[in-house]
């Protein structure tokens, strides 16, 4: 019996342990609105993924995610120029997303591993985007882009032109 009583207690003891380790720890999700001036340019330092949404009149951002990582995302806006920073070197893509509300934006300066992606057609006339970093963009817009790369990198994309009813693309390669 003393056999018995033994074994159901250890068989209780490690389901109880494993139950307590599968345990997580909860989520919770957070949305920063940041007020902003205008700006033309925007730098980027934070390994972060960002969205920018062409808008007159909407002078906002707003970072969201895990309530514990929002605070960690800083925002500059001097002169005309926007730069976004981060209060710790990690990478934030997947955890926060940062949604940039722009108008008459001229250029892109990415100095992280960042993730930027225009989620309408920016009405910019022209867009210079400057790699300093491994970075994946996805932009569209009315006017040209140019990209070039930092030494050391290397800039290849897929530029899409529609043009009436055909759609025409050109796969370029840049390296320093």
């Amino acid at each position: 019996m003393n056999k018995r009583f033994a074994v159901i207690m250890a068989f209780a003891l490690i389901s109880s342990t494993n139950t307590h380790a599968q345990t997580q720890e909860t989520f919770g999700y957070k949305v920063s609105e940041i007020q902003l001036a205008t700006f033309q340019r925007l730098v980027v330092n934070a390994g972060i993924d960002i969205v920018l949404l062409q808008n007159d009149t909407l002078k906002k951002a707003f970072v969201e995610g895990d309530e514990k990582l929002v605070g960690d995302i800083k925002f500059l806006a001097c002169d005309g120029v926007l730069t976004i920073t981060s209060a710790h070197r990690i990478s934030y893509r997947g955890k926060l997303q940062v949604t940039i509300a722009v108008n008459n934006l001229s250029r892109i300066d990415i100095n992280a591993a960042a993730g930027i992606a225009s989620v309408n057609t920016l009405q910019s006339p022209g867009l210079s985007v400057i790699i300093n970093g491994d970075c994946d963009i996805q932009l569209s817009s009315v006017g040209h882009i140019a990209f070039s790369g930092a030494a050391g990198y290397e800039v290849a994309y897929v530029r899409t032109e529609k043009k009436a009813s055909r759609r025409i693309e050109f796969y370029e390669a840049l390296s320093d």
